[in-house]
């Protein structure tokens, strides 16, 4: 017995360790530091200007780049001599080419849509990166929509390998990229899309906004200041093949002079044009009693039919809904995370262009009972996803020894069948392995 006493106090003990360490893990993703979001970045070392993406991250060793579009230009302006790590991040890395024949991304980075390379700049001196898309052989070109991911767990791990599965050009979500808009919940999300071999580009929804600054007297703007850090500005243009323009905008507390002023971003856009956005200008849905008040409604379906957009996506209703209206369709695609009872499964949109003519069909995924279960302890689920799944074999094994520990070890025990350890093989092999078991 007082060996059994012996090896508890070990094993609890090294559990105890590993709590801290992931607690030190937890809290050090409060501190990592983002720039605001925008094209324009300039410190007192360099200045950077990108067309078709933002700098989401600068230190003094490196700089991160992240696109909002396919291709994108990069513009840097050198106050000192400088060696600089640029890391490329949410892009295409099969398609995606630097334009500058001496550099060459590499992509061993862990993230599957990263790519990396060293820049040298002298003092006083300007250097612009363009870089290219290199289409498929296809005519058409393939897109992936859908809304309102927000905290389902097992919904979207099982639309991964369905999104995975269709290789399409990038995945776009219309809205509700978090429930809550959190930097820990943010982070969660992004490192998540960012295991998809393909970009993956957000308009902002309700559930994005920054929750500690609700209720207080704070500009409106301070709203989305977590969405800026980790998708960049809004609106956003991607552009595809020359023939189509996706226009994303942020729909959200709009006032009459914003519809108004809403043609400006669209008039210099090709023929082509589709818009996103989180809030449809009107709730589709039949026989129910309680529709959901929109407060855009005609001024903003207006504006999509005289500046003749072929079709607009949306979310915030949980559900896939279609509706044809005259030389113009609405979809309706907020099932990523959270879904309508009795309307559809989870799901996503598979979008189809071909030089004039835009397809679609959903892609739906549904849960069993326990899946559907676990879907709903949001963010406990995601906490372990995030700190375990995803970052590395280490934490997977601290968070198997922390169940031992904590929660195994003593139903072996209360249950009397530590007698098994009694074997004679085994008494002077587990001491061992309990102290010999790395610690990070």
């Amino acid at each position: 017995m007082s060996y059994l006493k012996r090896n508890i106090k070990i094993f609890v003990s090294f559990g105890f360790v590993h709590v801290l360490l992931l607690s030190a893990h937890f809290f050090s993703l409060q501190k990592e530091e983002y720039c605001p979001g925008k094209e324009n970045f300039e410190d007192e070392t360099l200045g950077i200007f990108v067309q078709g993406g933002f700098v989401q991250k600068k230190t003094d060793q490196e700089v991160v780049i992240r696109a909002k579009d396919l291709a994108f230009i990069i513009q840097f302006k050198a106050k000192r001599d400088l060696e600089l790590k640029v890391i490329l991040a949410n892009i295409h890395p099969e398609r995606t080419i630097v334009e500058v024949p001496e550099w060459k991304l590499d992509f061993s980075s862990q993230s599957k849509n990263q790519g990396f390379f060293f820049l040298s700049l002298k003092a006083n001196t300007t250097q612009t990166i363009s870089t290219h898309f290199q289409y498929p052989e296809e005519k058409n070109s393939k897109i992936l929509i859908g809304g309102d991911a927000e905290e389902g767990y097992f919904s979207l791990l099982k639309l991964r390998t369905k999104a995975i599965s269709e290789n399409p050009l990038f995945l776009l979500i219309v809205g509700d990229v978090v429930d809550k808009g959190t930097k820990f919940r943010y982070k969660m999300h992004q490192d998540f899309f960012d295991t998809f071999p393909f970009p993956t580009f957000a308009v902002i929804g309700d559930g994005d906004l920054d929750k500690n600054s609700f209720h207080k007297e704070l500009p409106l703007e301070s709203l989305f200041s977590l969405y800026h850090q980790f998708y960049g500005p809004i609106p956003f243009v991607i552009h595809i093949r020359e023939q189509w323009n996706i226009l994303g905008i942020n729909n959200l507390y709009m006032e009459p002079s914003d519809i108004e002023n809403l043609p400006s971003l669209s008039e210099n856009l090709s023929a082509n044009k589709i818009l996103v956005a989180h809030v449809p200008p009107f709730d589709p849905r039949e026989n129910i009693t309680e529709k959901k008040q929109l407060i855009h409604g005609a001024p903003f379906l207006d504006f999509l039919l005289q500046q003749h957009f072929i079709a607009s996506f949306y979310g915030e209703i949980h559900s896939f809904i279609s509706v044809p209206l005259e030389n113009h369709q609405i979809i309706i695609t907020g099932g990523l995370g959270k879904k309508l009872p009795d309307l559809s499964d989870y799901h996503f949109v598979n979008v189809f262009l071909e030089e004039d003519t835009l397809k679609f069909e959903p892609v739906f995924s549904p849960l069993n009972t326990l899946e559907e279960w676990l879907n709903k302890q949001a963010f406990w689920w995601w906490s372990w996803f995030y700190l375990c799944y995803w970052n590395s074999f280490w934490r997977q094994l601290q968070i198997i020894l922390l169940l031992f520990c904590f929660i195994f070890l003593p139903i072996l025990y209360k249950l009397k069948l530590m007698q098994f350890f009694k074997r004679k093989s085994l008494p002077n092999l587990l001491p061992e392995l309990s102290l010999t078991l790395p610690l990070v």
